[in-house]
């Protein structure tokens, strides 16, 4: 959420940021950071409960590519400034419009090519439909229906979701991949394999956009005040694909 928070229409979520760390702070929660958890630990800790939210990586896939003039990178890596970036789309949502709007702050030119029907398919108009309006703004040329198939020197490659033609994108410095994501769940396998309790949240549990990954957080803690049992139970079994073979 910091890191979206980078974004011009995401702003207000460093105030939720900032109202979390606040929350924390009043109700003596305890925070180490620049450390980093593993099974051992926790089971030197003894918790009842360990909440794991560890988050996704990127999936990485790169084009095939004909020379080096354009870099392939992912959505949370560094975006070059100065040039003409290239966001790759096949997820749909909102974060590729996000990371166009990202790229558009310190890139000269943004293209966002997008596999879907139109850029954030999947995410509620009411949501869409504005930041759409605010990314063109920004002067990001939008191309939908389309996917990256190659690399050629600076030129990008595209083929039309439905076999019609795509003119190549050209002068490409970078290319963004918004692709997909997989969990991050070292963690959470080897503290059960440790015998510990774990539910997993967020994107450890299933990567999904940032409202659904919070709101899958509260209900699980609004539960345990509640109903720890059932809450642990639900949440466990939620978690099933994540369990230890």
């Amino acid at each position: 959420m910091t890191l979206w928070s980078e974004t011009p229409s995401r702003i207000e979520f460093l105030r939720l940021v900032n109202w979390w760390a606040g929350e924390c702070q009043r109700l003596g929660v305890e925070v180490h950071t620049s450390a980093e958890a593993d099974a051992a630990l926790l089971t030197r800790l003894a918790p009842d409960l360990v909440v794991v939210a560890t988050g996704s990586r990127p999936v990485e896939a790169p084009v095939p590519q004909e020379g080096n003039e354009v870099s392939q990178i992912g959505p949370y890596d560094p975006i070059p400034t100065g040039g003409h970036v290239l966001v790759r789309d096949e997820m749909g949502r909102l974060a590729a419009l996000l990371t166009a709007e990202q790229a558009s702050l310190g890139a000269v030119r943004v293209t966002l090519v997008t596999s879907l029907l139109y850029p954030g398919e999947g995410d509620g108009l009411t949501t869409v439909y504005p930041l759409i309006r605010d990314v063109a703004a920004r002067g990001v040329t939008m191309i939908d229906r389309a996917k990256v198939t190659a690399i050629d020197g600076r030129r990008v490659l595209l083929k039309g979701l439905f076999g019609e033609a795509r003119p190549p994108v050209e002068d490409v410095d970078a290319v963004v991949a918004v692709v997909g994501a997989v969990s991050v769940a070292d963690l959470a396998i080897e503290a059960r394999r440790a015998g510990l309790t774990v539910v997993t949240i967020g994107d450890a549990h299933l990567p999904r956009d940032v409202t659904s990954a919070v709101s899958h957080a509260a209900r699980l803690l609004d539960g345990l005040a509640n109903s720890p049992s059932d809450a642990l139970g639900v949440s466990i079994a939620g978690a099933s694909a994540m369990s230890i073979p």
